[in-house]
């Protein structure tokens, strides 16, 4: 929230405006393959839930308005990826524009060096490194870096980012060692970005052993569904066998998000 407050106070001391237009990554566009995947996954979802908790079609329908609800999911899944692929590029961006500024790179020229290390490194697809191409044509059209650097970060949504442009608009503002500050700076922004990564790497393997885990209760239904004909037909097709197969579906995703949030930690 403070990081947020002191990129909207810039943004109204300081008349910003920005010729090259980025990408907004707090919203997520899928893409046409993307749509037709998760429009796959999400009805062979649905299909599934309804034969092994109410053996009806009818449930398909009456469960399709979730679809919508699936999709949110998986934009926010999909947009968290992105944002967390765009972190790592970012701290190998900063690695890069500290290393122009020892080599004696005025910080402008630091961040365009860094622009095509980038692109040799990543390709012209990678999301940083058109925010390099961004702040490169800004500087081209006589944009104060800084301007650039703050609506990144707001579009980012990131605090790392938001971090790191706040304090080197202000250290451009208030002048002294600024080489000095942005390499204090780099420092602290790639400790926390590394810190982040290892932390989703010892998470990996439970993350894994959860998704293995929520797929066994449904393993096992179908199990018994293909095994043993009939076992369920007694809570199917009846008011009361609805209304018990409503509730442990309900528990089932209660249990789905609840471990969802034990394994999300933010630093």
């Amino acid at each position: 929230m403070e990081q947020k407050r002191r990129i909207k106070k810039y943004r109204e001391t300081n008349k910003h405006r920005s010729y090259v237009k980025g990408i907004n990554y707090k919203v997520y566009r899928f893409k046409p393959m993307e749509i037709v995947t998760v429009c796959f996954k999400g009805v062979l979802v649905l299909m599934t839930v309804s034969y092994l908790f109410y053996d009806s079609w009818v449930a398909v329908v009456c469960l399709s308005p979730f679809l919508f609800l699936y999709f949110h999911e998986e934009s926010k899944r999909l947009r968290k990826k992105r944002l967390e692929r765009l972190q790592m590029e970012f701290k190998e961006a900063l690695i890069l524009i500290g290393e122009c500024m020892e080599a004696g790179y005025s910080i402008e020229n630091s961040f365009v060096e860094s622009y095509f290390s980038m692109k040799e490194r990543f390709g012209d697809s990678s999301d940083m490194v058109q925010e390099l191409n961004i702040i490169r044509q800004s500087l081209k059209l006589n944009i104060k870096i800084e301007e650039v650097l703050v609506d990144f970060a707001e579009r980012s949504g990131s605090e790392d980012i938001g971090d790191f442009a706040v304090v080197f608009s202000q250290a451009k503002r208030g002048g002294g060692n600024i080489a000095s500050i942005m390499k204090r700076t780099i420092i602290m922004v790639k400790e926390k970005i590394e810190i982040q990564r290892e932390i989703q790497i010892m998470l990996s393997g439970k993350k894994y052993e959860q998704k293995i885990m929520s797929l066994v209760p449904i393993g096992v239904m179908a199990y018994i569904s293909v095994t043993s004909k009939g076992y369920f037909d007694v809570l199917y097709h009846n008011t009361v066998g609805i209304m018990i197969m409503s509730v442990c579906l309900l528990v089932y995703v209660l249990a789905l998000c609840f471990a969802e949030y034990l394994t999300r930690i933010e630093v």
